[in-house]
Parts: structure tokens; C-alpha cells; sequence
């Protein structure tokens, strides 16, 4: 998805993208919302599903726009982040106990982080910050989503997702409005495509508690956009990006599995406590 974003970026301004790809989204989610009816959308908590709209909102157009002025493979690496800013959100915003083994994980992603945008460096690129803040308004909404899919299911979510962002697009959308020629349109509804089955899976993922299983093969996605990168765009991972992309993937997997031990034990414990009862 990236790889498209990037590709047509130089004739389609990232908010149009944006823009297209949240349209797009929600007549994807018309015969789910016909099925269901409008009334399903009534939700006990509509103030934080648009509170988590605006969060995203802000991200995608940030992470989108990251994509259309630096390399693909650089912004995707710093995307990764976004598990790490989880991790320190979940005890402010949801009372979750987070234990000095995962602090210390997500310490030593940040580190990775600062490895690939190399701050140290002369010439030191402050645009690379932007990626990192795409992280953390992801982050948040995805905190939010935890506590979200406790009582909506996954394409109420999607839908004022959609719908916020949507809305908060449009007018920038309309101040760089440039009518997307045929092939960027289709271009356009192929991101959406993806992006809308990838918004449902990691719904699903961190719904249920899978994230550590999905997580791996996300990583693998770096290999297929360096690729792509390499052959279509000239752009070579770089030997610090290489180091920091280790050390980020490194922490985040073992904060998915962590978690993921810890959740088990507490379904284990729950369900002897049923017995017991």
C-alpha cells in the first residue's frame, strides 16, 4: 500500500489520498451497514469513537504525507514504532500494569528509533519526526480502540473511523483539490482496498488478543516494501536503518508475546476461578 501511495504522490496531493481512501472505505461498508441497519450505529459511546476519529485522522494524514517526502522503507521502519508508544499509553489510559520487562523493551525500541533518525548526524533530517508522530496519534487511537471493541464490533469502529476522518479531510482536500486522473482514481480504490482489509484485521487482532501472532508477519511486510523501494524508487536501506529496524522489530515482538503470556494466564485464572465458584 506504501509502495501505491508513494507511486502516485507526485500528481495526487497525500490528504486527496486521504480523502479518497476513507470515501472509498465507507461504500465498502454499505452493505455491512444495510445488513445491520443504521440503528447499530448507536453506540454508548459515541464521544470516544469521535475522540478516536480525530486521533486517526491526524495520524493517517501525517503518516501519509510522510510517505510522499521521504524513502518508503525509512517511514514504514519508524511506523513500527507505534506498539512502544502503546505500551506507555496503557497504564496512563487504562490502568493496565505494565512490568519492568516490557518498560525495558520499550526503551530499548525507542533507542532503535533514534538509531535510524540518527540525530547525531550533520545533516540530521527533521522531517523524520514526522513518521514518529504518526506513531503517536496511532498509538492513542489504538488504546482507545481496546476499550472501544469492548461493546462495538469491528465495522461500527470502522465506520466512525472512517466517517471522522473523512470530514476532517475534506477541507484541506478541497484547498489542494485536483481532480485524480482514471488511473490514479483506480489507484486511489486499490489503497483503499488494502487499507480497509488491513484496518479490519488489526481490529480483529487487537480485539481478540492475537497481536502477537499477527505481528510477525507484519514485520515481514518490510522485506516486500524494500524491495519495491530498491527496483521502483532507488532507495537503499541504509546500514543504521538496518541496525535500528532490528532493534525496534526486536522489542515490539517480545512486548506482543509478553503480552500475550500475560493475557493467557489470566484467562487460565479466570476460568479456575469459575470452577472454584
Amino acid at each position: 500500500m506504501v509502495s501505491l501511495i508513494k507511486s502516485i504522490s507526485l500528481e495526487v496531493s497525500s490528504v486527496i489520498i486521504v480523502a479518497g481512501r476513507c470515501a472509498f472505505g465507507l461504500l465498502f461498508l454499505l452493505p455491512v451497514l444495510g445488513k445491520h441497519g443504521i440503528a447499530a450505529l448507536n453506540s454508548s459511546q459515541i464521544k470516544l469513537h469521535l475522540l478516536r476519529g480525530c486521533f486517526v485522522a491526524v495520524g493517517i494524514n501525517l503518516g501519509f504525507y510522510s510517505l510522499t517526502i521521504l524513502p518508503i522503507t525509512t517511514v514504514t521502519i519508524l511506523f513500527f514504532t507505534a506498539p512502544l508508544f502503546v505500551t506507555l499509553l496503557a497504564t496512563p489510559m487504562l490502568g493496565e500494569v505494565v512490568g519492568w520487562r516490557r518498560l525495558c523493551a520499550t526503551f530499548a525500541g525507542f533507542i532503535g528509533a533514534a538509531i535510524v533518525i540518527n540525530p547525531g548526524e550533520n545533516q540530521f533530517n527533521p522531517q523524520l519526526l514526522i513518521p514518529v508522530a504518526s506513531s503517536v496519534f496511532f498509538s492513542i487511537s489504538l488504546v482507545l480502540h481496546k476499550q472501544l471493541s469492548r461493546t462495538d464490533p469491528p465495522w461500527v469502529l470502522m465506520f466512525y473511523m472512517f466517517s471522522v476522518t473523512l470530514l476532517l479531510t475534506l477541507p484541506f482536500a478541497y484547498s489542494h483539490w485536483q481532480p485524480p486522473g482514471g488511473i490514479n482514481a483506480i489507484v486511489i480504490m486499490i489503497i483503499a482496498v488494502f487499507a480497509t482489509f488491513r484496518t479490519y484485521s488489526d481490529i480483529r487482532g487487537y480485539s481478540t488478543g492475537d497481536v502477537s501472532f499477527v505481528a510477525p508477519f507484519q514485520y515481514l511486510r518490510i522485506l516486500f516494501i524494500g524491495a519495491v523501494a530498491y527496483y521502483y524508487f532507488a532507495e537503499v536501506i541504509q546500514l543504521h536503518e538496518w541496525m535500528g529496524m532490528l532493534v525496534i522489530i526486536s522489542s515490539t515482538l517480545y512486548i506482543a508475546q509478553r503480552e500475550f503470556r500475560l493475557n493467557r494466564r489470566l484467562t487460565i485464572s479466570r476460568a479456575d476461578d469459575s470452577k472454584v465458584i
